[in-house]
């Protein structure tokens, strides 16, 4: 239990040095080199620094990204009402089969700009990509419950993507059963 302020701006610290983003920018503070039990190299102070580095994706924090993303649940339920008799009846097929046309994605920019009234967004198309995934991902939600919706989120999640992509290459290692 140190100090519980400096924690808690640790995040905000990582975040504004860049080491959310750029791998180089992970500063080592110990350089002494300890080994697990099977001979990888740690280092020990300053936390744990990943084997894998994924940058953080920046578009979850721009302005537009997050004014647009209060507004899907409730465009997500009306579009659920009006579209539930034609939406794919089990999970695989959604994964596969639904996605969010630009018609769709238009149609909930304009949905935001009644229910915000009048207020758009600067850059729709920077933001759209990752829009659309969590519209499919929330009505996913509604169809397949939780299951539905991370199944959906990690398809296109880097760090889930990597970790499993890495599991896979070191099935054997880690000795994990199943794989």
């Amino acid at each position: 239990y140190g100090d519980q302020a400096k924690y808690d701006s640790d995040v905000m610290d990582r975040y504004n040095s860049g080491e959310l983003y750029v791998e180089d920018s992970i500063k080592v503070v110990d350089t002494t080199a300890y080994f697990t039990e099977k001979g990888r190299k740690v280092y020990g102070g300053g936390g744990i620094t990943p084997d894998i580095f994924i940058p953080m994706d920046s578009i979850l924090l721009n302005d537009d990204y997050l004014l647009l993303r209060q507004f899907i649940p409730q465009f997500v339920y009306r579009y659920y009402e009006k579209n539930k008799s034609t939406l794919p009846s089990d999970a695989e097929s959604f994964a596969k089969e639904f996605e969010i046309s630009d018609a769709e994605y238009d149609s909930f920019l304009n949905y935001t700009v009644e229910k915000s009234k009048g207020k758009r967004i600067e850059n729709p198309s920077l933001v759209k990509e990752p829009i659309k995934l969590f519209l499919k991902a929330r009505i996913a939600r509604i169809l397949f419950k939780d299951e539905g919706f991370f199944k959906i989120w990690n398809e296109q999640d880097p760090m889930v993507k990597a970790a499993l992509d890495h599991m896979s290459k070191n099935k054997y290692e880690a000795g994990i059963p199943g794989f």
